[in-house]
């Protein structure tokens, strides 16, 4: 599948912020963070889906590595509005941006990404804002190597 560009309007997530690496965030923290997320979802009485997002937000430095250094990632879910936020949920407001589109089997999410950011936006005219994110469907289990998994990466 060839990566495509989409728009989405504003977007309102709620859910859990952890700033770690990629090695620490998989080794138990995501899926900690989406079991909590899930236990919760019902506290959210304004959800838009059953959709849920992982926003990795990336420091703005000219040398920043994904692969080493830290960077937040946010576990959530999309609400109509931020209103009644749950103690201890976080929330980020996300205006109308144009993505760069590719769906894939999250067993080769290392190579996706790889190919997204240093294959093919690298050869093209759009430039990077400093956030991606993935977005889980109603099917995606944690553990589940057969998953698939929506990935969006903003652009100008």
């Amino acid at each position: 599948m060839k990566p495509r560009i989409v728009t989405f309007e504003s977007l309102h997530l709620v859910g859990f912020k952890v700033e770690t690496t990629v090695k620490e965030f998989e080794s138990g923290i995501r899926q900690d963070l989406y079991e909590t997320l899930i236990s919760q979802e019902k506290l959210l009485k304004h959800r838009v889906n059953e959709k849920v997002f992982l926003m990795q937000i990336y420091p703005e430095k000219e040398d920043f590595d994904g692969t080493i250094d830290s960077f937040v990632h946010f576990v959530c879910l999309q609400v109509h509005h931020a209103i009644d936020i749950p103690a201890g949920m976080s929330y980020q407001y996300v205006s109308k941006s144009n993505y760069l589109y590719y769906n894939g089997p999250e067993s080769d999410i290392d190579q996706i990404y790889h190919y997204l950011y240093h294959d093919y936006l690298k050869h093209s005219t759009y430039k990077l804002k400093n956030y991606d994110f993935e977005m889980w469907g109603e099917e995606y289990h944690p553990n589940n190597k057969d998953n698939f998994v929506d990935i969006y990466i903003a652009i100008h």
